[in-house]
């Protein structure tokens, strides 16, 4: 996988540094976070709730991200764990990009959905916040996954809203309750027209509800579906690889920067390769290498890319759709 690199004048040395510092930036911080917490220090303890640590995990969360954004052209197993991790550190944090890349991540990964996603689904449905959609608390989430009560405090910004759809109709019984809920959403949304940038490529939110509502229905749909569905997704995903390959050639005119993996870009797109893992799983694996096999190298990069991560997951857990 590290031919892209190779095509965009990237040295394997340095992206391989650059995952080295992140992933020990995380550390780090995630080290001087237990230490907080614990007590350690010899001040009073710092919890959750604390401003200062919500500041550490996010920068340990977005370190690990990046890392996963690197990895994703050099090991894509190593990418996938990188995901994992990044992704049950934005959880702690209430965001659903957590969940999405936890969906990427596949079996091992699989999220915890559960209580906290009907509760923000049904909030976007009547505008409630989940917050105020209060239970008994035993009844609220599941160990080691987020309550309810506490599933997003971003819950309102529409890119996470577009996370959150993606990981559930990527993952969720069709036949259960967070199926129902994620239904309304995906057709009721005025994001299925809205022109919100998500992403580090500033997708319009428009084209990622269009991605959800089609990887939702998946499976259930007549011959006729099936072949608009797969049009569809094949639109956007080229239009994404096509803004991809522009942003990273306007990249490359610093050549320091870009050469020693210093420019401020997403080098291996997590929103494309990720939505190309998702479809990979949901369709067959052919309809997204189709895709890919109409783009030039660059452009087609990402999406390549999504199916060596779907790869490298395996299939989905049992139960689990797909």
């Amino acid at each position: 996988m590290t031919a892209p690199l190779e095509l965009m004048g990237i040295s394997e040395t340095q992206a391989r540094a650059a995952v080295r510092f992140l992933e020990a930036y995380a550390r780090t911080v995630l080290g001087e976070l237990e230490e907080a917490s614990s007590g350690a220090t010899g001040r009073a303890p710092l919890s959750w709730d604390d401003d200062p640590v919500f500041g550490m995990v996010a920068d340990a969360a977005s370190a690990l991200r990046e890392a996963a954004q690197w990895l994703t052209y050099l090991s894509p197993a190593d990418a996938l764990g990188a995901m994992r991790r990044a992704g049950q550190l934005f959880l702690r944090l209430r965001e659903p990009f957590g969940f999405y890349l936890l969906a990427v991540a596949g079996s091992a990964g699989y999220p915890p959905m559960g209580d906290a996603v009907d509760a923000t689904l049904a909030a976007m449905v009547d505008g409630v916040r989940p917050d105020e959609r209060r239970g008994d608390p035993e009844d609220r989430g599941s160990a080691g996954s987020p309550r309810a009560d506490d599933a997003v405090l971003h819950w309102q910004h529409p890119q996470q809203q577009a996370y959150l759809v993606l990981a559930a109709s990527s993952t969720t019984d069709r036949d259960g309750p967070t199926s129902v809920l994620l239904g309304q959403v995906l057709e009721s949304s005025p994001h299925r027209e809205g022109a919100a940038a998500v992403g580090a490529l500033g997708t319009p939110i428009h084209r990622i509800w269009d991605v959800a509502l089609r990887l939702w229905r998946a499976g259930t749909t007549d011959g006729a579906t099936f072949f608009a569905d797969t049009t569809a997704l094949a639109e956007h995903l080229s239009a994404m690889s096509r803004r991809y390959a522009e942003t990273m050639r306007t990249a490359q005119a610093n050549a320091y920067l870009w050469q020693h993996g210093l420019a401020p870009v997403d080098v291996a797109d997590l929103d494309i390769a990720g939505i190309a893992c998702l479809v990979a799983r949901r369709f067959p694996a052919g309809v997204v290498l189709d895709i890919a096999d109409r783009l030039d190298p660059i452009e087609a990069a990402p999406i390549r890319a999504g199916l060596a991560l779907s790869e490298a997951a395996g299939p989905p857990p049992a139960g689990a759709p797909g």
